[in-house]
């Protein structure tokens, strides 16, 4: 109960932290943490790209040389409109069974059992007895990675190599055809962010037959895109859910349908890693309301499976629009190819 307590109030002090990336602003929640755990023994180190979005390199050395452990956290969080919340985002308040607050899932409710858990260890006294155990929290998680992990490892990389890491996204408790179960995490999609333009001609509002609406020919890659049925390119991580849920991945339709007369609630987190998503996010046209678009474009979010890269989008991108397709420009605003690791 105590350990439960002290990981409550780190919670809710790190959600009371507004850390919407972008700006970020993760400097004060970051300098929170770092003397939290020194306060216990760690030694703490802050490398930063600039001021304001620092990242926490916490330490605790073993007693003889061994294999590093890092436990991977980050303090940005995705945007939040107190408008649409029962409780404010950024009040870490307690209600109903939990707690409220914009990155008390993704992730400052990790980061806080992480650093209690060591911060908790190391004041008992506890060390190692062979290797290093570290601690980083870094920022900027939420757009890549510039002034964070991608930066700590370009520009740091003594500072941050280990032989283990734990970070989110495995290990979720799930129950299928009777059984409890855990995700482990393989691989990770890869990104293939574009952009899909249409072009038309300018004119004036009041008249619409003078122009050529750009933003009337994005409607019907829109309604392709939310028609587009399931999309299958397995490869080793996925097929190996599949397989240990006891599906067939050589028919991934087959195994989605069963998830589906079974377990339905399953098929929101299987069914996108069995192939390529695409989620249209943002879009815009004219800069005035009585200006008749000559330009419109969708920002979509492609997600790749792992290992798999452009080609797997483009194929997916053509087999949506279908005939379409050539009617719009398409600009790639983001490529990463997915990690994987050996099943």
């Amino acid at each position: 109960m105590e350990l439960e307590r002290e990981t409550t109030d780190v919670l809710q002090r790190l959600v009371r932290f507004n850390t919407v990336n972008p700006p970020g602003n993760e400097r004060d929640a970051i300098k929170y943490l770092a003397g939290y755990v020194s306060d216990a023994g760690l030694e703490a180190e802050l490398l930063a790209a600039t001021d304001e979005r620092p990242n926490l390199v916490a330490t605790l050395t073993g007693d003889a040389d061994g294999p590093t452990l890092v436990y991977l956290g980050h303090v940005d969080t995705v945007l939040a409109d107190p408008s649409e919340w029962k409780h404010d985002p950024w009040s870490g308040d307690l209600a109903d069974g939990f707690l409220w607050g914009r990155g008390s899932l993704d992730m400052k409710s990790q980061v806080a059992a992480e650093a209690v858990a060591a911060a908790t260890l190391a004041r008992d006294g506890w060390r190692p007895a062979r290797g290093t155990l570290k601690l980083v929290f870094v920022a900027d998680e939420e757009t890549g990675g510039d002034v964070g992990a991608r930066w700590l490892c370009e520009q740091h990389p003594d500072k941050v190599r280990c032989d283990l890491l734990l970070n989110e996204g495995g290990g979720e408790v799930f129950e299928y055809g009777g059984r409890r179960r855990y995700g482990v995490c393989c691989a990770e999609k890869g990104i293939f962010r574009f952009k899909l333009t249409a072009i038309g001609a300018a004119g004036h509002a009041s008249l619409p037959r003078t122009g050529d609406n750009a933003l009337l020919k994005l409607a019907p890659a829109l309604a392709k895109i939310a028609a587009a049925g399931p999309s299958f390119e397995l490869t080793e991580g996925p097929a190996a859910l599949l397989q240990g849920l006891g599906l067939d991945p050589a028919d991934p339709a087959a195994a989605l349908r069963q998830i589906g007369a079974t377990a339905p609630e399953l098929l929101v987190m299987v069914e996108p890693m069995l192939g390529v998503t695409l989620a249209p996010t943002m879009a815009h046209a004219s800069d005035k309301i009585n200006v008749i678009p000559s330009r419109a474009y969708l920002k979509v979010d492609c997600r790749v499976p792992p290992g798999l890269g452009e080609d797997a989008a483009r194929r997916r991108i053509a087999e949506v629009l279908g005939d379409d397709a050539d009617r719009y420009e398409i600009e790639w605003t983001e490529q990463v190819i997915g990690n994987q690791s050996p099943v």
